[in-house]
């Protein structure tokens, strides 16, 4: 919810003129805030350039919303289908997330409604330990994928991802390192500032 509000504030900064907006807008984890139609504002006004947005491959948050809709029978229909019969409901969540039918037969669908603002040009993947929910949903798994969205985490989510890649290189403004991140030495490969974490 921080990042998409952390958009949305940046976008009521641009549209109301205030007297201080955002040098820059960094989010983690953010899910999908509007249509396509904020997306196209925001590359009109010039502030793609000043947005960053950091996802974990793996994260189930960065694909919400996931359906264009959900009733609240579809809901409890589900619920029930599930407490009677577990296995087949596990096996059948990858074809939900993708877009299949509701457990209890309603016609639902992956939503093709929302979008990231900027899209494509305004994000950084960065490695994830958990198998989780991509768009591709490889190595499925619904509880990776609220894992992978832990921000704090150097064993799995952000942090892992982070310090796996080459923002820690490329920040010029917060002077972060894997010490400062995760709040002692840690090993990180081919990261020379990494030390091996205390016993």
């Amino acid at each position: 919810l921080g990042g998409a509000l952390a958009v949305l504030a940046a976008t009521m900064a641009e549209l109301e003129g205030w007297s201080r907006t955002p040098d820059a807008t960094v989010v983690f984890g953010a899910p999908r805030v509007a249509d396509g139609r904020l997306s196209e504002w925001w590359q009109s006004r010039g502030m793609c350039k000043k947005l960053l947005r950091v996802n974990t491959y793996n994260d189930v948050i960065h694909y919400m919303p996931l359906k264009t809709a959900f009733s609240m029978w579809e809901v409890a229909g589900d619920l029930m289908q599930c407490a009677s019969d577990m296995e087949a409901c596990m096996k059948k969540v990858p074809s939900l997330m993708s877009g299949g039918d509701s457990l209890s037969g309603s016609d639902s669908h992956f939503s093709t409604r929302w979008d990231h603002v900027c899209g494509p040009e305004s994000e950084v993947i960065v490695e994830s330990a958990m198998k989780g929910v991509n768009a591709d949903l490889e190595q499925f798994s619904l509880i990776g994928g609220a894992m992978a969205h832990f921000i704090d985490s150097c064993k799995y989510g952000y942090s892992f991802g982070v310090l796996r890649s080459d923002l820690l290189a490329a920040d010029g403004f917060c002077g972060a390192s894997p010490a400062g991140v995760c709040g002692r030495g840690l090993e990180v490969p081919g990261s020379a500032a990494g030390a091996a974490a205390p016993a």
